[in-house]
């Protein structure tokens, strides 16, 4: 078999936006902890890329 076969697919490092009850949570992809909890999509979207810029340039990948 190939070592490909074997290999996790990891995701990615990011915040993510999930809907519940009428907000929508920010999500930590790393850890599935919510980092923030927010009225609208756009402002959950906002937040969210805006976390992800900073874990970013904290950890150098961008």
């Amino acid at each position: 078999m190939k070592a490909k076969s074997y290999m996790k697919n990891h995701k990615a490092n990011e915040f993510y936006v999930k809907k519940a009850r009428g907000y929508y949570m920010v999500v930590d992809g790393y850890d599935k902890s919510m980092a923030s909890l927010e009225l609208t999509e756009e402002a959950a979207n906002n937040m969210a890329a805006e976390l992800s810029a900073m874990r970013n340039k904290r950890l150098n990948i961008a």
